[in-house]
């Protein structure tokens, strides 16, 4: 599917919908920022706090688009629930990411703690502190440029998540490696494609924000379940049977009738012919 026909399907999808997200989004925005005011008044434990519950919140909040997307009933707090009912699984697949990614971290931290030994040695050696300034600016940008690409391996870790909530963290990382390889630049394009619609929410003094966010997120679920339907991600026997699943159950045991119907037709003939 290309960038506009899973806009054009997530379209569809949300015929019906667009209030429903847009209060989704609405609701969910508004107790995150009450959250993190009322955390903000507690000193240095506020702030670690916020992060800390932020993304297990995040995550209910996909999973209540995702049940809107498929017709689920999706009540406007049920991300409260979906968030800190996974609040361990959440954690646990963010710091398998984190892993995934710790290379690119550690050689983001040297460059910077290059870039802080530059600076009293641009006093006493203006040549060689400019010099490895200039070095470990080079080596930041080339690192985070790097890591991009990289990352987007794992952009996928929270939807299939949510279609496995009994994987392991690595089974779940690995996932969606599996499916993002080859697909990166897609991905890309795909949210490329949304900046004209973001362009537009702003003269809309923001308030076409709460339809952009369902609108887009719908695209990438759409864009996710498209790539889940032609892998083999079951990981194992105890894997949940969707409604797709039986249909193609279905057309496979047509198919096989249909090709046993015609054997016998073959074989009555071949055997009136030796008569």
């Amino acid at each position: 599917m290309t960038s506009a026909d899973i806009r054009r399907s997530a379209r569809e999808a949300l015929e019906g919908n667009w209030i429903k997200g847009a209060l989704l989004t609405l609701v969910y925005g508004i107790m995150t920022c009450l959250i993190a005011i009322v955390l903000s008044f507690i000193p240095m434990i506020g702030p670690i706090l916020n992060a800390v519950i932020s993304l297990p919140l995040a995550f209910g909040f996909l999973c209540s688009l995702i049940r809107l997307r498929r017709g689920e009933d999706v009540s406007y707090l049920s991300f409260f629930n979906d968030g800190f009912n996974s609040f361990k699984e959440v954690w646990f697949v963010q710091l398998r990411t984190i892993l995934k990614l710790l290379p690119f971290f550690i050689g983001i931290i040297i460059c910077y703690i290059a870039m802080a030994i530059s600076i009293p040695l641009t006093i006493a050696e203006p040549g060689l502190g400019a010099t490895i300034s200039i070095l470990s600016s080079i080596a930041l940008l080339v690192i985070s440029i790097a890591m991009i690409p990289k990352s987007m391996l794992y952009s996928l870790n929270q939807y299939i998540l949510f279609d496995n909530p009994n994987k392991t963290a690595l089974e779940i990382v690995e996932g969606s490696e599996q499916l993002m390889r080859g697909n990166r630049l897609k991905l890309f394009g795909l949210q490329l494609s949304f900046i004209g619609w973001a362009l537009l929410s702003i003269f809309s003094f923001g308030i076409g924000y709460f339809f952009l966010l369902p609108y887009m997120q719908f695209a990438i679920i759409i864009f996710y379940e498209n790539l889940a339907g032609k892998e083999d991600l079951s990981f194992g026997s105890d894997e949940e049977v969707t409604s797709d699943d039986y249909e193609v159950v279905e057309k496979e045991n047509n198919s096989e009738d249909i090709t046993s119907d015609e054997e016998t037709i073959v074989s009555e003939q071949n055997l009136k012919d030796e008569e």
